[in-house]
């Protein structure tokens, strides 16, 4: 059987590129279609549903059929998988579709409402405080393997999780990103997987016509990622790992013992290097009892428009409206104008409120 030769670097990225051009308008397509039946603030609130639906439309009568991509077909490529250069089988392109558009979206989905629950049970710790549970002592003498135990154990671990999210969020996502990096110097320097999807399914690219004579080399890139890589990660390791390392080996004094697990999280430093943990759970470990006081006494709470929750960070659109900094942010990805009144704005437009109580 015929061989084709592997796709060269220009070829992959010409594809992915064209490839986002047109799933970027079929995701605008679905967004205005589902504004047109449900209304602009009910698809502004589900735009990651539509953009999930156009992803997988695209995907899925491309890639899901076994056919090329129009940016496959627009550069003459084909995916292969294997050292044979097989077309993918129907367990391998439904894999690959389902790591290009659910798993992001889980992700997401999944970080949202763990975020969510996190803020609640700070919130609730921090009201209630920290009273010893009656049951302790009286499962205590269960055994470590009983299932009432164990669900005990497990909404311990649970509920550790929940206070450390915010904490062990911006570590995940930089992790996340050097994650992608790495993938994309590796890509520069052997050009085979251009995503980390395609590298998890193992699907590569072949060249359906004759192979340039003068090959394209992007080696140099890979060396200025991989500088970028050492330092970035270095930094990470250092502020996320080895300061939890020495902090773990020091003694700690009473000032640096957290006020609800007794144990140090990653710090986290603002502007006036002070920890932002610690500030954070003092700060709502004392104003939260006035704070829900306030909050009653008013009976009413603003909510953002979009995602119909209480106003997170809120920001001020050129026309006057107020909406979580999120929601506006994402809004204006998709479209550069206002999601109520579809006046014209641009990022740098948005302006974010402080010292304001909604």
């Amino acid at each position: 059987m015929r061989r084709f030769p592997p796709a060269p670097h220009p070829e992959i990225m010409r594809a992915d590129q064209k490839d986002s051009q047109y799933l970027n308008h079929l995701c605008d397509v679905c967004h205005d279609a589902y504004s047109c039946v449900f209304g602009p603030m009910h698809a502004t609130a589900h735009q990651n549903e539509t953009k999930l639906a156009g992803q997988a439309l695209y995907f899925f009568l491309t890639t899901g059929l076994g056919v090329q991509t129009l940016g496959e077909e627009y550069s003459n490529i084909m995916q292969v998988a294997g050292q044979s250069g097989l077309p993918l089988n129907p367990a391998q392109r439904t894999l690959l579709v389902f790591l290009q558009t659910a798993v992001p979206y889980i992700a997401e989905r999944l970080r949202r409402k763990i975020s969510r629950a996190s803020q609640l049970t700070v919130l609730h710790r921090s009201s209630d405080g920290n009273a010893p549970s009656s049951e302790d002592s009286s499962t205590s003498k269960i055994p470590l393997w009983h299932p009432q135990n164990l669900k005990q154990q497990l909404q311990k671990i649970y509920l550790q999780v929940l206070q450390h999210w915010p904490m062990v969020l911006p570590s995940i996502k930089e992790a996340l990103v050097l994650l992608s990096r790495a993938n994309l110097m590796l890509f520069y320097f052997r050009g085979v997987y251009y995503d980390v999807a395609k590298r998890v399914a193992g699907v590569h690219y072949s060249l359906l016509m004759k192979p340039p004579q003068h090959k394209t080399r992007y080696h140099m890139l890979g060396v200025f990622l991989l500088v970028q890589l050492c330092i970035t990660g270095s930094n990470w390791l250092r502020q996320n790992v080895f300061s939890v390392l020495i902090n773990t080996l020091k003694p700690q004094s009473e000032g640096q013992v957290n006020i609800y697990s007794g144990r140090r999280g990653i710090q986290i430093l603002d502007e006036d290097d002070a920890s932002i943990s610690d500030a954070y759970w003092l700060s709502k470990s004392d104003s939260a009892s006035a704070s829900i006081g306030s909050q009653e006494s008013a009976g009413i709470e603003a909510k953002c428009t979009l995602c119909l929750s209480p106003m997170k960070w809120p920001t001020a659109t050129p026309c006057g409206h107020i909406f979580c900094w999120d929601c506006v942010v994402e809004s204006c990805n998709q479209k550069q104008e206002c999601p109520l009144c579809r006046s014209h704005m641009v990022h740098s437009d948005l302006v974010p409120i402080y010292n304001a109580h909604f």
